[in-house]
């Protein structure tokens, strides 16, 4: 790692929140629950705390900042729930956001009265806890992106060539930029380690310049120093895996999906593990703040 990306991820906390709730009545969820979660938690948080919903879900009305939270539902595609049966799911802040912490947790209490799907069925939350390298803690425990690197357990010194693989559990979608400098999905026969890695230090720099340090100087310095994608082995086993979402701002169904499935490289990699975790900790790609973009490193 570079000394300008080692001074980044350093200071960079996350805090994993693990939310489990229960319901108190027959259930029918949709398969991909990010959305509803998003709008859900939203709606108690604008009116339990109208600030901390101004600095998570407004922003001022500038969509060009990109939102210190995600939330992200459990890989549990099930739509019909019974009575008794717990739903478990999380939400992060990043950065500075993390000083919400108390306001989120008060706000997840407060949630309960809304309820879940259409017909909004009470539900009650049977445990929050923090997701920390080493498992669930009660309480409130921020790590920093290095602190996950570190015990992740990748090893700096390995020489030679790697295999690394990357399983993406949530639809992920990456855009490029043509000549005519258009914007266009990156399908699943092309994507490469270098857009992974280059979705994953865009990421890490946007979240930092507008939640951590606003520090130029420092982000011009992670991107000089970036880690160089040399040529290597891909094995694709990747798919498109379509949504939609209804949007009740637009009043319409907006498309909601992406690449899902898992690919693998081999070559000299060892030195893009620190960036592909920082990726995995922040989610990469489009509507992150919905449970998109999220993959595990296996390597």
């Amino acid at each position: 790692m570079t000394s300008a990306f080692e001074t980044l991820v350093h200071s960079f906390n996350v805090l994993k929140l693990h939310i489990s709730v229960q319901f108190q009545h027959n259930v029918r969820l949709p398969e991909y629950k990010g959305s509803m979660l998003h709008g859900w938690f939203g709606q108690a948080l604008k009116n339990h705390d109208s600030n901390a919903y101004q600095v998570l879900y407004a922003i001022n009305g500038n969509q060009s900042h990109p939102k210190p939270y995600i939330i992200c539902p459990s890989e549990d595609r099930k739509q019909d729930w019974k009575k008794g049966e717990i739903l478990s799911f999380e939400i992060s802040l990043l950065g500075d956001a993390i000083g919400l912490a108390n306001n989120v947790i008060d706000a997840l209490r407060y949630c309960k009265r809304y309820g879940f799907g259409e017909d909004r069925h009470d539900m009650v939350i049977t445990s929050i806890a923090s997701v920390t390298p080493f498992g669930l803690r009660a309480g409130i425990h921020p790590y920093s992106l290095s602190n996950w690197i570190e015990y992740s357990g990748f090893d700096p010194y390995h020489e030679g060539d790697k295999e690394i693989a990357l399983t993406f559990l949530t639809p992920t979608l990456l855009k490029k930029r043509s000549d005519n400098n258009k914007a266009s999905s990156i399908n699943e026969h092309e994507l490469s380690l270098f857009d992974i890695s280059n979705a994953a230090l865009r990421r890490l720099t946007q979240l930092s310049s507008f939640w951590l340090v606003d520090n130029q100087e420092l982000t011009n310095a992670v991107y000089d120093e970036r880690p160089t994608v040399f040529k290597c082995e891909t094995d694709r086993h990747l798919h498109v895996e379509d949504w939609q979402r209804h949007s009740i701002k637009h009043n319409k169904k907006l498309p909601f999906g992406g690449l899902k499935g898992q690919i693998s490289f081999y070559g000299e990699v060892n030195h893009l593990i620190p960036l592909l975790k920082v990726g995995e900790m922040l989610h990469i790609g489009s509507k992150t703040t919905f449970g998109l973009g999220k993959y595990k490193v296996i390597g």
